[in-house]
């Protein structure tokens, strides 16, 4: 918020190339691996067994698994607190929480759900998380200031970076994508770059409807206040038809994200 709409585009834009970057690296690494170990398809551990040892597998292994965790526990506590948003009934029920409603529904959909089911409901949320995302960019166009848009602290951008990064991970289902496309390195490449393109377009688009329609004065009074100034809380609040928007596109965005770390963590294990 405080680094404003210019340095933190920029910073995404570095961000999404780091990313793509890598994700080709581990793409390569995969196909080898395949060639290699002559199997069809094989996860994290087997390609860090096959390049940098036995000791290398554990440790990928160890901080794959704990990425994953701390990312899907993350991903729990914020979906609960727009499930809370949502149904505020919720808060009421007597040893039932909001977070524990996201995780004993989105963990028992996919404990209980066959492949193909899964595969219908993450593509049905993605549509959904389309539509909402063009609503909001609609809806939200029409509150964007030019004046908030031209602030601007660069240095402020990069307390951010690490977030960022973090926003495009999708590495662990490069594994998934070398398979499926049956190691056609030019077919690949192409899947990771336009794919990740078209997350790195939203963030954009998000970032201009977002920071050009709070203050960043507001950031600054908050910090002044010893508060942590959340422009997305800011917006749900406001109970106008663009905070609605955001927060429906924010609880389908992370539902597929839960998905999709969840998948993850079982290829994972059953490699």
């Amino acid at each position: 918020m405080e680094a404003g709409f210019g340095p933190a585009s920029v910073a995404l834009i570095g961000s999404w190339a780091y990313m793509a970057v890598s994700a080709l690296l581990i793409a390569e690494v995969n196909v080898n691996t395949l060639c290699a170990l002559e199997e069809e398809a094989v996860s994290m551990p087997s390609m860090a067994r096959e390049t940098v040892g036995e000791v290398g597998a554990v440790v990928a292994s160890i901080a794959y698994a704990f990425i994953h965790y701390a990312l899907l526990i993350a991903y729990m506590l914020e979906g609960g607190k727009l499930v809370a948003e949502l149904l505020p009934a919720l808060g009421t029920l007597p040893l039932v929480t909001p977070t524990m409603t996201f995780a004993a529904i989105g963990g028992g959909s996919l404990l209980v759900s066959s492949a193909g089911a899964i595969e219908k409901a993450n593509n049905a949320l993605f549509a959904g998380v389309i539509a909402s995302f063009v609503a909001l960019v609609g809806v939200g166009a029409a509150q964007v200031s030019p004046e908030y848009l031209a602030h601007a602290v660069p240095a402020a951008a990069l307390p951010a970076l690490p977030v960022m990064v973090l926003s495009f991970t999708f590495h662990n289902v490069v594994p998934t994508i070398t398979y499926q496309l049956g190691c056609d390195l030019p077919k690949i490449r192409s899947a990771i770059l336009a794919g990740s393109a078209i997350p790195l377009v939203m963030f954009l688009a998000w970032n201009a409807v977002v920071l050009g329609s709070v203050p960043a004065e507001a950031a600054a009074a908050a910090a002044a206040s010893g508060e942590i100034f959340d422009p997305l809380a800011t917006l749900r609040s406001s109970g106008d038809s663009l905070g609605e928007v955001v927060r429906v596109f924010s609880l389908l965005a992370i539902a597929t994200s839960f998905i999709g770390f969840c998948l993850g963590l079982v290829d994972f294990y059953a490699d």
